[in-house]
């Protein structure tokens, strides 16, 4: 891609503060044991012998310490593995949690039922990341189209619209092979924006790769690549932005904030708006924000921000919609996040990684970035 187009597409957006030393997010990995082998794990669990282990629970907590004191973190993600086979999960978000911090989950969602989310929620569960996609090789679930797979979305919307007061998210890895798909995927997110409060398109990378999986998936797609595919269908105005390593114009994670029905969509926060509401929170509470409870937003919470072009004119099309069908003014208007994510990339021999690394845990007593442990395992570099 090129600088220009980079340009154009971050243009109007915020670019995110965060750095290595005061970042929103850190975070954990407390098993290495799942029950999936999807194709190209970050982790390499996808391989035979595969190390399977449950960390000690004492050392987790040190490690969110850590995070706490020298990160300045606001939420704890823990991440796997499948962290809901961990046998001590509710003890660990109850701890980070008594930290008064928020933990984003990153589940395959097997075994998540509405008992065990009402137990995690009295544990004090912020928000799960659920990760469904057809190169899982998901029991009765093989070969799947996303139109199929969202069935299983929807089954996991009803239990949280059940259960109440967890964000539910739903992440899903892109590829050349399945770009097309996000027609599909998007737009059953829109249709459940009453519970769906985030989105997340990763881009597939080539890290830990065998042969056989790089000739099964083409991960030779960008940024400017799934932002296209979402405009072909959808309107789409980014927010905020994190660079990379090697171009800090280059956007890593690029951030949207869309308003609407649950059919019918309003418009988009722009980034002056975003600069706003990042800075006013780190003014309040002292950390930057990366995960905040529920979605609904009021017509007075909207006229408080009538000064931003882009309010007016979500307050505009609000207007046009209750004109047009006068009982839409009973219904409730949400906000879903979106946020395309890119892997690492390798430029001249280094990898090119996100500026700031709000993904970054720690390996042998070092912060490192998660995305790439594999590899630095294999190394011992850390640079």
């Amino acid at each position: 891609m090129k600088n220009n187009e980079f340009s154009n597409l971050i243009k109007n957006c915020y670019h995110l503060p965060w750095s290595k030393d005061d970042n929103p997010n850190g975070w954990i990995e407390p098993t290495t044991y799942c029950q999936l082998k999807c194709p190209g794990c970050y982790r390499g669990l996808d391989k035979d012998g595969a190390v399977h282990i449950h960390e000690n629970l004492e050392e987790l907590k040190r490690q969110v310490d850590v995070f706490l004191k020298t990160r300045n973190v606001q939420t704890i993600s823990i991440a796997g593995g499948e962290p809901l086979l961990y046998p001590k999960t509710g003890e660990l978000i109850s701890y980070i949690k008594s930290l008064g911090l928020k933990t984003k989950i990153f589940t395959n969602g097997i075994i998540l039922n509405e008992a065990l989310l009402e137990k995690l929620k009295e544990c004090g569960a912020s928000e799960f990341l659920i990760h469904i996609d057809k190169f899982q090789p998901r029991e009765g679930y093989k070969n799947k189209t996303e139109n199929e797979l969202n069935d299983l979305r929807n089954y996991y919307c009803g239990i949280f619209r059940r259960v109440g007061g967890v964000n539910l998210g739903f992440i899903q890895p892109f590829s050349k092979d399945n770009l097309s798909d996000i027609n599909s995927i998007l737009k059953f997110c829109k249709n459940n924006v009453d519970i769906v409060s985030l989105v997340v398109f990763t881009l597939y990378s080539d890290i830990n790769w065998s042969d056989s999986i790089k000739f099964k998936i083409n991960a030779d797609i960008t940024v400017l690549d799934v932002v296209s595919a979402i405009k072909n269908q959808f309107s789409y105005v980014p927010s905020a932005y994190l660079g990379s390593t090697i171009d800090p114009d280059s956007p890593t994670w690029l951030f949207s904030i869309s308003v609407g029905f649950k059919d019918s969509e309003l418009g988009f926060f722009d980034g002056k708006l975003y600069r706003n509401i990042e800075l006013r929170h780190y003014k309040k509470t002292g950390r930057y924000l990366i995960t905040k409870i529920g979605n609904k937003i009021s017509l007075l919470q909207l006229f408080k921000l009538i000064n931003y072009s882009c309010v007016r004119k979500i307050l505009k099309n609000y207007l046009v919609s209750i004109l047009k069908n006068p009982s839409r003014i009973r219904e409730y208007v949400y906000l879903q996040r979106h946020l395309v994510l890119r892997g690492p990339k390798l430029t001249n021999n280094k990898r090119d990684l996100c500026d700031g690394c709000p993904d970054a845990m720690f390996y042998d007593g070092r912060l490192v970035p998660s995305c790439i442990l594999e590899e630095i395992k294999l190394s011992k570099r850390f640079d």
